[in-house]
């Protein structure tokens, strides 16, 4: 009906201001900038187009700084920037939408930190210094949550969440929304690899933990892992607690138990090497003689190797129309 009435009175002032709204909020940028522009050449003084040829342009300079300062890393300013689109317009959805996802995006790329004002008389209102930064966990997934509420359909939306969890290393959620970007866009290598990377996390995250059990770390030399044993050894061994409690002889058994699963693993530097890259060796190894699970300790009562005095211890680019 518009576009009928513009053929007949391509200059009616009225219609190029709503159908330049119309584009406007259809996420069209181009468009109703065109049609602004025709109505101020015919009247350049129309309070009502100039008032929205204005907005937009100040929107698009505030995209194109944001998308600036993401592209030198300057992830703090650019999340101040989309604060600022939207104080300019906070009520088209298309912008609000794709504002979200980038912000979402910047919240992966930004640590932990909470930086207060060094001015002491700088406080609220509680009368605490006043916050000029704060990034966590929780303010990272509240905006991951608007860009996946106002996207439902966009894999971005999920990829960047997924993100999120990556981070925190909550990798259930992670391949989750990973594997949900994927539904969204079949193909994506950059979804699939993450997915691939979060499902092999989350399998690592419920193995044993070796190093832990042994109280070294990752890379930890075999004299350290050695000692460690001995160190368990010394506490756990059931020749060190045969005047405790059957209780406490069944519990100190437990630990000694899984100290020399992990010594056993550990020591052997083809198994240690696939322990490390995620695989399971623990897996592979039953139905076998290793480690303890053959029901009994692998050393008699005088072959613990052990002497019996001391020794011991020891963070896409997401195009819309808006965003050109």
């Amino acid at each position: 009906y518009t576009a009928n009435i513009l053929r007949a009175d391509a200059q009616n002032l009225e219609v190029l201001l709503l159908r330049g709204r119309a584009y406007y909020q259809l996420g069209e940028k181009e468009l109703a900038l065109k049609h602004y522009k025709s109505g101020l050449k015919s009247d350049p003084e129309h309070k009502a187009i100039k008032k929205e040829f204005k907005k937009i342009k100040r929107i698009n300079r505030l995209l194109e700084n944001a998308e600036t300062e993401m592209k030198n890393l300057q992830w703090r300013d650019a999340l101040e920037t989309y604060a600022n689109v939207l104080t300019v317009d906070e009520a088209n959805n298309h912008l609000i939408a794709f504002v979200f996802i980038n912000r979402c995006k910047i919240a992966t790329r930004i640590r932990n930190q909470r930086r207060e004002s060094d001015d002491a008389q700088d406080v609220d209102e509680d009368g605490q210094r006043r916050v000029l930064f704060e990034m966590n966990d929780k303010i990272r997934m509240a905006y991951c949550g608007e860009a996946t509420t106002h996207n439902p359909d966009s894999g971005d939306a999920y990829f960047y969440r997924g993100r999120a969890f990556k981070e925190m290393k909550k990798w259930d959620e992670a391949a989750a929304n990973f594997k949900t970007a994927l539904s969204k866009n079949q193909g994506n290598r950059e979804y699939q690899q993450e997915l691939q990377n979060a499902e092999f996390e989350k399998k690592k995250a419920n193995r044993k933990d070796y190093y832990g059990i042994l109280g070294v770390a990752q890379h930890a030399s075999p004299k350290e892992l050695k000692k460690a044993f001995r160190k368990c050894g010394l506490e756990h061994h059931p020749d060190k607690v045969k005047s405790l409690s059957e209780e406490e002889i069944d519990y100190h058994e437990a630990i000694f138990k899984e100290c020399v699963e992990a010594h056993d693993f550990l020591s052997d530097a083809e198994t240690r090497a696939k322990y490390d890259r995620g695989e399971d060796v623990l897996g592979q190894q039953q139905g076998g003689n290793r480690g303890g699970g053959g029901g009994g300790f692998p050393f008699g009562a005088g072959g613990f190797p052990f002497g019996g005095g001391g020794g011991g211890g020891g963070g896409r680019t997401f195009t819309f129309k808006f965003g050109g």
